[in-house]
């Protein structure tokens, strides 16, 4: 059997003449950055040596070898790390730990380099027998996963495999081996904690899914075989989607043949989401924080990346043009794209409530690399608070690890929906939404009344102090007290009391008799209501004499 050529070499004049660009970004809600990052990989241009032609980029490491860095507004083109390797083919980030891991395709010298995102720094190399397909970095458990191809892409060997190592660089080990012939695409679902690996052949593709605990195949299925040809894919796992890019048979102008397409991870709800887009689509890749889907086009003479709307799939601009690539010198190509993954974090319940504070926070599970920003956000009106409600900013955090902080200036007696936050270059992430409520310091009574005797003023619950007279014959009496705010508790000289039932009785003695009614609200503050009755004196017995 012919052995079939990588997607990203179909329908191309070489493998150089092809920008195969993916820009990844990923998850939910609304940035405060304006512009995501996006990291991708050049290799230099043709140099001349004599009259000699060479592809400088498969055989000397020069500058042009670089990872560079974009907003994916096309702003802030940068070079990150410059003489990366001498064929650098692939790239994944670590932003846990601030690494970024390049792949050396150069056939003598195939290997995994690591380097510090900051500071470019050469931090290891992981040696490999095949060549690398795909890589996916697990912030989770720290491991960097891969897929080889054994050499043979008709015919299954142990070197079609997933290997697994570190993000040290130790460890390096086979996952599972003789997977599938010519293994493509490999991409993970971090909150399932699955693999996908996506077969390239074009005579039967498939899309395999395994379980990372287990390490064991759970699900294999065929993935858009009746079409022609599949370029591009990418997981969402926002919603469990692989979106896809199907190309036409030209790849130099704009046919209906150019779809976007997009299935469950389980091959139901296939659809079209746009058609006659670009030349020559080639990867896709959807960032469900920017609400926008990125392709790019692979034509030659018209290469660039554009940025889709996600939810009416109409293009909104042109993120980046490419430089032209042809068979004249120079040339550059574009390898690899890759992006931040979201920050995930969860939140935590509220603690110390009172009535006008509490204390709130989440944890960062991973993703502090590339955050800038983490914190909570909090509304007594919306059930799901964004940054742009009432935010509080916690910046003093250096790791991942949980984070939390007093908020004050809170209502009474109110509910509040409050979760957790974090901002990357990927967009803005929240955690589960908490609702709590703060306590009442309503101490009020809301009526007070006695058995016998009238008030003197009237009563009102802003008013503490009463008088009232009784006459000598009434020697004790009940005072009826009724809270304002349901959570306050009633004590009527020392013994509790139902709120709107009558005390026990309290013996007079002639003169003034002080009787204090305490309420306590239900973050503890304390009212006294004072009542003074006064029992009439002993009536005086008067004996007349008799007359003689």
């Amino acid at each position: 059997m012919e052995k079939p050529l990588p997607l990203s070499q179909k329908r191309s004049f070489s493998l150089r003449s092809v920008l195969a660009f993916l820009l990844l970004m990923v998850l939910l809600s609304a940035s405060q950055r304006s512009n995501a990052q996006v990291y991708y990989l050049m290799t230099s241009p043709n140099v001349q040596e004599g009259t000699k032609l060479i592809t400088a980029g498969a055989t000397l490491k020069t500058p042009e070898d670089v990872l560079k860095r974009v907003d994916k507004d096309g702003s802030n083109d940068a070079d990150v790390i410059s003489s990366v390797a001498k064929s650098p083919s692939k790239v994944a980030l670590d932003g846990n730990n601030n690494r970024v891991f390049i792949y050396e395709a150069l056939n003598t010298e195939k290997s995994i380099k690591i380097f510090n995102l900051t500071t470019g720094a050469a931090l290891g190399s992981i040696d490999v027998s095949y060549e690398v397909r795909g890589m996916v970095y697990d912030p989770v458990s720290d491991y960097l996963y891969y897929i080889t191809e054994g050499g043979d892409g008709g015919k299954l060997s142990v070197g079609d495999a997933i290997y697994r190592v570190r993000g040290d660089g130790t460890g390096n080990e086979v996952f599972l081996s003789s997977i599938t012939i010519n293994p493509y695409a490999i991409k993970l679902d971090i909150k399932g904690k699955r693999l996908f690996v996506y077969q390239s052949n074009w005579n039967k593709r498939m899309l395999y899914t395994y379980d990372i605990g287990t390490k064991s195949l759970t699900a294999s299925r065929e993935f858009a075989n009746k079409l022609t040809y599949v370029n591009g894919v990418d997981y969402d796992e926002t919603e469990d989607f692989f979106y896809y890019i199907v190309p036409s048979n030209t790849g130099t102008k704009i046919e209906a043949g150019d779809l976007l397409m997009r299935q469950k991870s389980d091959g139901t709800r296939d659809s079209v989401l746009m058609t006659a887009f670009l030349y020559n689509p080639i990867n896709v890749v959807v960032n469900k924080a920017n609400n926008r889907i990125f392709i790019n086009d692979g034509y030659y003479a018209n290469a660039k990346i554009i940025s889709v709307n996600a939810t009416n799939y109409t293009i909104t601009d042109t993120v980046k043009k490419l430089p032209r690539s042809n068979w004249g010198a120079p040339f550059w190509a574009l390898n690899d794209i890759t992006a931040p993954h979201y920050a995930v974090l969860s939140s935590t319940n509220a603690t110390a409530v009172s009535s006008a504070s509490a204390t709130l926070g989440g944890n960062l599970v991973y993703g502090f690399g590339l955050s800038t920003e983490r914190g909570i956000v909090y509304s007594s009106t919306k059930a799901l608070p964004t940054v742009a409600d009432n935010k509080l900013s916690i910046v003093t955090n250096t790791s991942n690890a949980a984070f939390s902080s007093n908020v004050s200036g809170l209502s009474p007696s109110t509910t509040y929906y409050a979760r957790a936050y974090a901002v990357n270059s990927a967009g803005t992430v929240y955690g589960d939404v908490v609702s709590f409520s703060t306590t009442s310091n309503n101490a009020n009574l809301s009526s007070l009344s006695l058995s016998a005797g009238t008030l003197s003023p009237t009563f009102a619950a802003g008013t503490t102090s009463y008088t009232a007279n009784v006459a000598y014959s009434v020697n004790s009496v009940t005072l009826t007290p009724a809270r304002e705010q349901a959570n306050a508790t009633i004590e009527v000289a020392g013994t509790p009391v139902t709120s709107g039932t009558a005390s026990a009785a309290y013996s007079l003695s002639t003169g003034e008799n002080i009787i204090n009614t305490i309420v306590t609200a239900q973050d503890g503050t304390k009212k006294t209501y004072t009542v003074t009755v006064t029992r009439g004196q002993t009536p005086q017995a008067i004996t007349f004499a008799a007359f003689p």
